[in-house]
């Protein structure tokens, strides 16, 4: 079935995924780094999502001459080698936004009690958690 298109003739398995959206991560790294990639059968799974493990899966295949470059980027993603740098956090400001962050929280919470129990209706209020120092 795999090698029903032309195209498809020197396609080799990389990895089944059990939801389509990781597997086009995986595919999308494939391709900015120069790998020629497929996701097949994404299609079944998304018509017929809690059978996935029954199926296989998503499956992402790689052309044959590329196998082992795509194989070294797999295992570099799942080492994490990929993630974004985070900055270091500065204590003194994590402190000041968490007492910040508390305080916003309860006195939100206590005008929704307050309205409800003078209205009687519950609205949320809407908390700004990242303020900018």
């Amino acid at each position: 079935m795999w090698n029903s298109y032309p195209q498809r003739g020197n396609m080799q398995l990389l990895e089944n995924f059990l939801s389509p959206i990781d597997a086009h991560i995986i595919l999308g790294r494939m391709l900015s780094e120069g790998i020629y990639a497929v996701v097949i059968d994404e299609d079944i799974i998304w018509n017929n999502y809690m059978c996935s493990q029954a199926l296989g899966g998503v499956k992402l295949l790689v052309h044959q001459a590329d196998i082992e470059r795509a194989k070294s980027i797999l295992r570099q993603i799942e080492d994490n080698k990929f993630m974004l740098d985070n900055p270091e956090p500065n204590l003194e400001n994590a402190k000041s936004s968490t007492f910040q962050c508390c305080s916003n929280s309860l006195m939100n919470t206590f005008l929704v009690i307050l309205l409800f129990l003078t209205i009687g209706i519950a609205l949320p209020l809407k908390t700004n958690f990242h303020s900018s120092p």
